[in-house]
């Protein structure tokens, strides 16, 4: 349900099937257990995430939050159109930016570095 790494300083979380009231005590777990806050840059690759219900939604704003309260950037990239809809209607799209690809996120993240 869930996937990390790390490439070009950008932390990747990749997030899969449905995230709902009944997934997310384990999902919540495992993420938590990655301290998001502590990276600067974080993408959430929604690609492979078929659903979210309220529960869901509401961790994945919460991670947002504490991104973003640690001074942090995250972006969000490749929600299916279901999930983009459900990310539009409760305005999360006004809080965060919302990629077509992880590779697009990345670049917006990492615009105006230098390549080592």
């Amino acid at each position: 349900m869930i996937n990390h790494y790390k490439t070009r300083g950008v932390f990747i979380l990749e997030l899969s099937d449905e995230i709902t009231l009944t997934t997310l005590a384990d999902i919540r777990s495992r993420i938590d257990a990655l301290n998001l806050p502590q990276y600067p840059k974080v993408v959430i690759d929604l690609s492979q995430v078929s659903f979210f219900d309220s529960s869901g939604m509401g961790y994945l704003v919460i991670l947002i939050k504490n991104v973003k309260l640690a001074q942090g950037r995250i972006a969000l990239a490749s929600p299916k159109q279901m999930v983009r809809k459900l990310l539009t209607a409760i305005k999360v799209d006004k809080f965060v930016d919302i990629y077509e690809d992880v590779e697009e996120a990345i670049e917006a993240l990492t615009a105006g570095e230098k390549e080592e």
